[in-house]
């Protein structure tokens, strides 16, 4: 069974001046330059996805309204609440294929060991201070998530206990 500590260690695969404690437990931001505006498969950040994905393999994406061209490859939400909805993260096409289409931000993730059984109530809005992750990852019961907001510039990472 995969602990926090697992979790929280992959973070130590980061350059340092990428991860930075919030002052809340469990919850980092993760910053990039803003010169490298589109992230590889080889970047940290991607690299850092990957590895939390062979812990945690079952995953819901959370989109709003501003990725409705994402949304729409992915077919027809498993939840939706107005503008936003959760979509199962797919294997296939490859999740980094994906995640190239994510670059403007206004998403998050949330990574379970299994997929969720019923499906979480969506949340909208999704609420991105560091305070209110812990209590979104309580109220959808993921392990994990990651939150990108309008630049995708910095992430909110936050494991659950």
């Amino acid at each position: 069974m995969t602990t926090i500590k697992d979790l929280e260690s992959l973070l130590q695969g980061l350059p340092r001046t990428m991860v930075h404690p919030t002052k809340e437990p469990h919850v980092y931001t993760l910053k990039r330059a803003r010169k490298d505006r589109r992230e590889t498969s080889d970047s940290p950040r991607r690299r850092f996805i990957a590895q939390l994905r062979t812990h945690l393999p079952a995953g819901l994406l959370w989109l709003n309204e501003l990725q409705e061209d994402v949304a729409a490859s992915l077919g027809d939400p498993v939840g939706k609440s107005g503008d936003t909805g959760f979509w199962s993260v797919p294997d296939d096409p490859p999740f980094d294929r994906l995640l190239d289409h994510l670059h403007v931000g206004a998403w998050a993730l949330f990574f379970y060991a299994a997929a969720p059984e019923p499906t979480p109530d969506v949340p909208s809005p999704l609420l991105t201070e560091s305070g209110d992750v812990t209590a979104l990852l309580e109220k959808t019961q993921a392990s994990a998530a990651i939150l990108s907001w309008y630049d995708d510039v910095e992430w909110l990472v936050a494991f659950r206990p």
